[in-house]
């Protein structure tokens, strides 16, 4: 029987509520930011008219003890869910943050990887949100997809092309 060390170190769980506000964070404990990312679980809003621009958020590990959550507007009350996933170092090829934005008038953008990937065969994209401006863009304009286009390129599509959106990631790389 082989034996195959542990690969993830910690998880940690937690909500942002961000009421009035464009932005806020919550305290995680210390992780090895080349080594873990944070994964979007969903938002529940008090919105009832659909302002996209003060529902829709985005989340950044900014630092070993930070997760940030933004969004354009700042509206009523937004309260996110992530995960941030960390492993044992080593147990990964490369750990890659992107924020694509696709402004007004544009369907797709992409995003350049700063360590070229040895194979997409073992990397995936993990979503970190969106956030869109402004307050009335449609549903086909502010929901995105993510393609791992090749071993340096991540490319966000959406089907309509009104306001702006951006979306961030982690591309994740296994060994």
């Amino acid at each position: 029987m082989s034996y195959r060390p542990l690969q993830i170190k910690s998880i940690q769980r937690g909500t942002i509520t961000l009421t009035s506000v464009a932005s806020n964070t919550a305290t995680i404990t210390s992780v090895t930011t080349a080594n873990a990312y944070v994964a979007y679980i969903g938002h529940r809003d008090s919105d009832t008219v659909g302002n996209n621009a003060d529902n829709w958020t985005r989340l950044d590990l900014t630092n070993a003890t930070t997760v940030t959550a933004t969004r354009a507007g700042t509206t009523g009350t937004v309260i996110v869910s992530f995960e941030v996933i960390e492993y044992y170092t080593g147990r990964l090829r490369s750990l890659q943050t992107v924020s694509i934005s696709i402004t007004n008038g544009n369907t797709s953008n992409t995003a350049t990887l700063g360590t070229t990937l040895q194979s997409t065969a073992k990397a995936i994209i993990i979503w970190a949100g969106n956030s869109s401006s402004p307050t009335a863009i449609a549903p086909d304009s502010g929901w995105v997809n993510l393609v791992l286009t090749n071993t340096t390129t991540v490319t966000a599509t959406r089907t309509g092309s009104a306001g702006t959106v951006v979306v961030n990631a982690t591309v994740v790389e296994f060994r």
